[in-house]
Order: structure tokens, then sequence, then C-alpha cells
């Protein structure tokens, strides 16, 4: 998601709606980038095709990681935090 999709996350009933992030999913930076923008869901169905399962395992470690680096406890802690 780039910054338009973070002014579309700023402007929308978060209650009723979530953002799904899809495409370029292939590792957990990729995917912690776009949870950061305000996806609070990310698709890497494509990763599933080119890489084998064990990718999602993977990107739950490497997620885990990344989320302790920057000091969060789950998850949805770190949802939006760069959106301005």
């Amino acid at each position: 998601m780039d910054r338009a999709g973070a002014e579309l996350y700023r402007r929308m009933d978060r209650k009723r709606y979530s953002i799904v992030g899809t495409g370029g999913i292939f590792d957990a930076a990729s995917a912690y980038c776009k949870i950061r923008l305000g996806e609070s869901l990310v698709q890497v169905l494509t990763a599933l095709v080119y890489e084998v399962p064990g990718i999602v395992r993977r990107i739950a470690v490497g997620l885990d990681e990344l989320l302790a680096r920057d000091g969060f406890r789950k998850l949805a802690e770190a949802v939006s935090v760069d959106v301005e």
C-alpha cells in the first residue's frame, strides 16, 4: 500500500472495514511494511505458488522478530503506525 492507501485508511470506517494487502508479499519485511501502512490482513497466494508452503511459517517467524524489534507485543499494535 502506498501513501494514497494510507489516506484511504485514515478516512475509512475501521470498525466496519479492513484493508487486505495483496501482491508482492514474499517475506516478513514486505508483509510488515503493508501492516505498518494500515493493512490488517495480508495475502500470500503468489508466494505459495512460487515458494514452498513453508513460506507462511517463515513470514510468521519473521513478523514475530520484527514486532519484537519494534517493541510490539502483538500484530494489531503495528497496524497503521506509519500512517501520518
